[in-house]
């Protein structure tokens, strides 16, 4: 991971996103951001972020889908479709890292 990839402190991760810290502290209880606190300094890379939320828009596809399913009258399965989309981020992350040449 190079230097340009870790956001160091609420200050440096609201600027990222262009957001306020209070929002970014609400984010963090919300979606449970990979931010990792030693002392009282937070540490993030942008690459988690970036799964992170590939995530969470994953799992909102798929509950948008099963409600559009079941107001169809098909039986929905969130699960599996969140756990395909999980695993297609994984994928990308994995795929990602070795173009910029990380080990995955």
């Amino acid at each position: 991971m190079n230097d340009d990839d870790l956001l160091i402190g609420w200050k440096a991760v609201a600027r990222y996103f262009n957001r306020s810290e209070k929002t970014l502290r609400r984010w963090h209880k919300k979606y449970d951001l990979p931010i990792v606190k030693l002392g009282r300094s937070i540490y993030c890379s942008k690459i988690g972020l970036a799964f992170t939320f590939d995530r969470q828009a994953a799992y909102q596809r798929a509950q948008r889908a099963a409600v559009a399913a079941t107001a169809r009258g098909a039986k929905a399965d969130v699960m599996n479709d969140f756990a395909r989309a999980q695993i297609g981020a994984t994928l990308r992350a994995g795929l990602a890292a070795r173009v910029a040449g990380e080990p995955h």
